[in-house]
């Protein structure tokens, strides 16, 4: 058990309907991508696994990494490793990554209006420099 004060690295995930985009304000980066998929859900959960799967190859000392969407489905299931069987790829991929790599992870929710860096990765609508 420990308190979001103690984790290694704080990621911000997004999704909608073309893309999913993920920040991490610590280090000043942000990912984007194209998504094929027209389930929003599904596209939720994957922004969650690509984050956890940058930040295990690209931070290999964090033990703790937090994770915000504005899914709540999408907490539900990475909280309780239990999803409907069309998503528990995704689940098992992230347990691969956390046993793997000995990291413990915590999904939690942000309203959407506080999850705009994210928010405008996964739309593809960042303002340029």
């Amino acid at each position: 058990v420990w308190r979001a004060s103690d984790a290694d690295c704080v990621i911000f995930c997004d999704a909608c309907l073309t893309g999913l985009g993920f920040w991490c304000p610590a280090l000043n980066a942000g990912f984007m991508a194209a998504s094929l998929d027209s389930n929003i859900f599904r596209n939720e959960a994957l922004a969650v696994l690509c984050a956890l799967a940058w930040a295990a190859d690209s931070i290999p000392t964090a033990s703790k990494i937090l994770i915000f969407t504005d899914s709540i489905n999408t907490v539900q299931i990475f909280d309780s490793l239990a999803a409907t069987p069309d998503y528990n790829h995704i689940l098992m991929a992230a347990v691969r990554i956390l046993l793997h790599n000995k990291i413990s992870l915590r999904v939690n929710h942000v309203r959407g209006e506080n999850n705009i860096v994210a928010d405008a990765l996964s739309r593809g609508t960042l303002p340029g420099p």
